[in-house]
């Protein structure tokens, strides 16, 4: 009883922990009994270390907390002054990482003023996040301004309290567990997480979006049917990467930021002064002999000084890697992009690539996307579609106020559909694609076809005040088809050199023309043949029953 009691749940357990199993087991035993029944069995319960954060964070503490300065008085002192800080975690992707997001916010604006976003909860993020704001708002925050966060480990630490000394800035904390002296700040990031949790959900990491993208080349390469393999994140652009000890730096006195500027102004010189020369302004830029800091080795034996004056070696802070990275990286919508570029030897290669190669290492939060050539044509395309259908609006609106009638109207507006059809017949013919030149040629294809229509009709109706329909009919075909023919075939024979596509640059224009000239010629047909049919349909009486006389 008193081993199954102990080896529970799969880990071992002191006295009080059988003590209490045991009472669940229906059994009441003395503590002095549990002891000496586990000397007997020699039963011990491991004592539990530390862990190795808490420690840590419980050095970095200090034994006295900031007074709530601000008592929930958030938005009353004007913009600048209340300063709201807090940290929240964040999961995305497939796997479900976790990302930390350090956030500073203006009490009275409701404005996010800095952030930082980091894989890990180690310090430096947060003070980051501090020196972000006074780099980019310092000339905003009020002299009096007050940082408000809850006590929690990194707003505690000897290194986040000397910042703000540094800074001359107070210092407001929270009640212990008391959310709701930080209401706004936790507030903002409900809402945050509400809004874009479909979207860092559904995210993947960089780092896992190259080990896919170079499985796709790796496989891509191994194969013949395909050459001169490109990825858009190939190590073209080594870099040089600084990772900062914060402990180490803090004991000199300087801080991440501190050393990247003064790394900047070694490496690429600093503005002193402006000099005026024969009227223009001279910028006087100091910096080291060119080649001074080219290599690794010349970067590791840059000396720092810290604030007290003391020398201290850059290695000694930090540790200097050498490291490939792509020469850019693109994200669209705050997704990570990358193209992959190829050229096939083969008929049909792509649709076994994709088959064969890229679809079988996509995952959940990776997929193929369109490139930003594609984008752009889908909508200029669909800003086309929009304005042909404004355009056939506006023309049927235009004819029904001119015919007074909706029927006549519509008469005319079905020209439209079968000179597409001649449009599109001429398109496959001459084995053209639809363009942006080629929905212009729409564009324009509309009125001239809806033109001949409304004169061919408009005739008719003229001529029916004196004649009957039949012969208003024939009359105004006869009347109307010089004109008809004449507008349709001048306009046909111009554009003929534009679908020859004469020239090196004729083949952008083609498009339009092949369109204008199997529209006009379907339209022709349509306007001498076809509309006389529709205005005798709709212009047909119903017939009259006579009643029977008994």
């Amino acid at each position: 009883m008193i081993l199954e009691a102990y080896n529970f749940k799969g880990y071992d357990k002191g006295r009080r922990g059988i003590h209490m199993r045991l009472l669940h087991m229906g059994v009441l035993m003395n503590h002095k009994k549990i002891t000496r029944l586990m000397k007997k069995f020699n039963l011990f319960c491991p004592i539990r270390k530390a862990n190795p954060a808490r420690r840590m964070a419980k050095a970095l503490k200090t034994s006295n907390y900031a007074d709530n300065i601000l008592k929930r008085h958030f938005d009353e002192y004007g913009p600048g002054y209340v300063l709201e800080t807090d940290i929240t975690y964040l999961f995305y992707g497939q796997k479900r990482s976790k990302a930390y997001l350090s956030v500073v916010k203006d009490g009275f604006t409701k404005q996010i003023l800095s952030y930082v976003l980091s894989s890990s909860l180690e310090e430096d993020f947060v003070l980051e996040t501090i020196n972000q704001l006074f780099e980019n708002h310092k000339h905003n925050i009020h002299t009096d301004a007050l940082i408000h966060s809850d006590q929690g480990a990194h707003y505690t630490s000897v290194m986040f309290i000397d910042l703000l000394k540094d800074l001359e800035i107070r210092q407001s904390m929270s009640r212990r567990g008391n959310c709701w002296d930080n209401a706004p700040q936790e507030s903002f990031f409900g809402h945050m997480k509400d809004e874009v949790g479909k979207y860092i959900n559904a995210a993947s990491t960089y780092d896992e979006l190259k080990e896919v993208s170079d499985k796709i080349v790796k496989e891509m390469t191994a194969r013949t049917d395909v050459i001169n393999i490109h990825s858009s994140i190939e190590n073209n652009a080594p870099i040089i990467t600084l990772k900062i000890d914060p402990v180490m730096a803090k004991a000199y006195g300087l801080t991440a930021s501190s050393i990247g500027t003064t790394l900047n102004q070694m490496l690429s010189g600093i503005d002193a002064t402006t000099l005026k020369i024969d009227g223009e302004d001279i910028t006087v830029t100091v910096e080291y002999p060119e080649g001074e800091y080219e290599t690794v080795d010349n970067i590791k034996d840059i000396i720092l000084t810290g604030t007290n004056g003391q020398k201290v070696a850059l290695t000694d802070v930090a540790n200097v890697v050498f490291e490939d990275s792509p020469a850019s990286i693109s994200r669209t919508d705050g997704a990570y992009e990358i193209t992959i570029s190829a050229d096939y030897t083969g008929d049909n290669v792509q649709q076994q690539i994709n088959s064969e190669v890229i679809t079988p290492n996509l995952s959940g939060t990776i997929s193929i996307g369109q490139n930003s050539r594609d984008r752009m044509m889908k909508s200029e395309f669909s800003s086309l579609y929009r304005a042909i259908a404004i355009a056939v609006f506006l023309v049927f609106v235009v004819m029904a106020a001119q015919f007074e009638s909706v029927k006549f109207s519509i008469m005319v507006m079905t020209t439209i559909p079968f000179s597409l059809v001649g449009s599109f017949g001429l398109l496959k013919l001459t084995g053209v694609s639809i363009s942006m030149t080629s929905l212009l040629g729409f564009l324009i294809l509309v009125g001239t076809v809806v033109n001949n229509g409304i004169l061919y009709v408009d005739t008719v109706n003229q001529y029916r005040s004196t004649m009957d329909l039949r012969t208003a009919l024939i009359e105004a075909g006869a009347t109307r088809i010089r004109p008809i023919l004449m507008t349709s075939m001048t306009t046909i024979l111009s554009m003929i050199p534009m679908a020859l596509a004469i020239g090196s640059s004729g083949s952008t224009t083609q498009g339009l023309a092949i369109v204008d000239i199997g529209g006009l010629s379907a339209g022709v047909i349509v306007a001498l043949f076809m509309v006389p049919v529709y205005y005798a349909l709709l212009s047909r009486k119903p017939k009259e029953e006579i009643p029977d006389i008994d």
